[in-house]
């Protein structure tokens, strides 16, 4: 267990049997994560494999080359399988606790702890590349009203919908943020003040 990033543990794991069982490209494919990692000259033959541990499901594995994998080469690449299992295993559980760490459970948004980590990164890449950074704060006016009046079961409902509203409005590259209580914070990148507002 070297790294806890997908794309390095795939590219070790190729690099390091690519002398027993030669390939000229991998792709890793894990939809939980959203990863897609190729790497390598794709060609027409390729061996496929889900990759399982105790019924979690830890993504799909594809090598391929110009020839055929033999039956002996498939037998020990299923054996060295066994070798990315568990690294790939404790990765996938390192990524879910990063998750779970930066991500309001009832928003489903970014919290303040990964916009505070986030905002440095953002302002310093566009001071370094000469780009607009605009920062939208929302903010649900007369929150407590909705709380006092109808209970907070409501006002979890209303700030679940308004979060989904948000990013319903934002671009691929725009990043929304639950703040606190009833604020929302949203990151445009290369966005300039009238295109923010």
């Amino acid at each position: 267990q070297t790294t806890l990033e997908f794309n390095k543990l795939i590219a070790i794991f190729s690099s390091k049997i690519e002398s027993i069982i030669p390939h000229s490209a991998f792709v890793y494919t894990n939809t939980e994560f959203g990863q897609e990692i190729k790497k390598g000259i794709f060609s027409r033959h390729s061996c496929s494999y889900g990759l399982k541990v105790e019924d979690q499901y830890l993504g799909e594995l594809k090598l391929m080359r110009q020839s055929k994998f033999t039956i002996n080469e498939l037998e020990l690449l299923e054996t060295l399988l066994c070798c990315l299992i568990y690294p790939l295993k404790n990765t996938i559980l390192y990524q879910r606790a990063i998750r779970m760490a930066y991500t309001d459970p009832l928003t489903h948004t970014n919290n303040r702890a990964s916009f505070d980590d986030l905002i440095q990164r953002e302002m310093s890449l566009a001071i370094r590349h000469g780009k607009s950074l605009s920062v939208v704060f929302v903010v649900i006016d007369y929150f407590k009203a909705i709380n006092d009046e109808h209970g907070h079961e409501c006002g979890d409902i209303t700030l679940a919908l308004v979060a989904k509203w948000i990013k319903k409005c934002l671009r691929d590259s725009d990043i929304v943020f639950r703040y606190g209580g009833e604020e929302f914070v949203v990151l445009l990148r290369e966005t300039n003040l009238e295109g923010a507002q």
